[in-house]
């Protein structure tokens, strides 16, 4: 994009996708030379989540990677700094742009469960405070939702990497196996969106009046008088409780052990549950009754896999690894299965006992750099669908 930059002089923007390195590409060298980054987000992810103004359009950027936290204080942190946002900008025309959709197309494994957590707890906010688009991406095809989707999406593709639609029918417009671009102009009243392939044939065209607002308040806030609906005394309040805690509440908590369905699993035990639940979370709370030297297999909980089947594993850091089940089955690094180890235990308490799932090690002391994961806080497994 360098020389596109220099010659034609725009500015890019980008929401973080599902490859970051860490937290975000923000910390990778170079980054914030060439994409936007007003740095006006909620605290903690303030490159994460952020808006702008272009023309008589608003655009609120979303790392929806964290976006499917189902815990309360999760939902409302960043509930009240997006309702904030949305209370204060004065654009006619409102777009949220994040990486996964809010309604899926059913490409990719783990997208159905994503996106109902999304909708869930985000889709009704912005419908109260006026979003006229959500754009997004992810599962490699273009597509527009019809009337019967509560917001309308556009979900765009590039590149040559594409998959098959399996949910069509809230689509007004679907085009697979084809790469795309999306030119929006708004006049404030009306919002015009083309679609071209790469050749320059439109493939696609709608326009949309924009919608306005329903009324900005915040109907428990009992500093209405004071903030007059922009919600930002309850978007201080929160970021304050957030310093004192120390961390976002977007993270999960830390917690020890492994647990299964709220109860504790001996190695042996773990040998004879059997695998009856389409995804189950590993929580790190409590302590393993018994433990080998080397750990447990990974397939010890969660039975056999399939080459096709998706292993999501989520640290405390709220960072997730995704591998295929050969992968973890059978290492490419010394040929060995994936275990779960036990990284290191209090001894006085007992209740502070920390696992770890390594790739190919031999023994716990072993580095294989990336291929092993402190703090397992969820493990998830999507199998192929037919």
């Amino acid at each position: 994009f360098d020389n596109l930059r220099k010659e034609y002089d725009f500015v890019m923007v980008s929401p973080t996708g599902t490859h970051e390195p860490g937290r975000s590409y923000c910390d990778v060298p170079g980054y914030r030379e060439r994409f936007y980054l007003p740095g006006n987000g909620p605290l903690y992810h303030e490159d994460q989540f952020f808006s702008f103004d272009y023309g008589c359009m608003h655009f609120i950027v979303m790392d929806s990677n964290y976006m499917d936290n189902e815990e309360g204080k999760a939902k409302k942190y960043l509930g009240a700094w997006l309702k904030h946002d949305l209370a204060t900008h004065k654009m006619p025309a409102t777009f949220v742009v994040m990486h996964h959709p809010m309604f899926t197309t059913g490409s990719s494994f783990d997208d159905d469960i994503r996106a109902q957590s999304m909708t869930k707890n985000y889709l009704n906010l912005m419908y109260r405070y006026g979003v006229d688009f959500v754009l997004c991406g992810h599962e490699h095809v273009y597509c527009r939702t019809n009337e019967s989707a509560k917001l309308p999406q556009i979900m765009g593709v590039s590149g040559d990497k594409h998959f098959d639609a399996k949910n069509k029918e809230i689509f007004a417009a679907l085009q697979e196996n084809v790469a795309v671009t999306t030119i929006i102009n708004s006049d404030g009243d009306t919002i015009e969106l083309t679609t071209y392939d790469k050749n320059g044939t439109d493939i696609d065209h709608c326009v949309t009046k924009t919608r306005p607002p329903k009324q900005r308040h915040c109907s428990n806030c009992p500093n209405y008088s004071e903030c007059k609906g922009t919600g930002i005394a309850e978007k201080n309040e929160l970021e304050n409780q957030a310093k004192v805690f120390g961390r976002s509440p977007l993270l999960p908590d830390s917690k020890s052990g492994i647990i299964v369905g709220e109860t504790t699993f001996s190695d042996k035990s773990l040998q004879k549950l059997k695998w009856n639940e389409y995804a189950f979370p590993v929580l790190q709370r409590g302590k393993l009754i018994e433990k080998t030297v080397y750990g447990f297999k990974l397939t010890d909980l969660i039975g056999n896999l399939n080459g096709t089947d998706i292993v999501s594993i989520t640290n405390e850091a709220g960072i997730r690894f995704r591998y295929k089940g050969n992968e973890l089955e059978r290492s490419n690094i010394g040929g060995l299965p994936a275990v779960i180890f036990l990284d290191h235990s209090d001894n006085e308490g007992g209740f502070q006992s920390n696992y770890r799932l390594a790739v190919g090690q031999q023994y716990p002391e072993q580095y294989n750099g990336r291929q092993w994961i402190r703090h397992i806080c969820k493990i998830e497994v999507y199998h192929e669908r037919y």
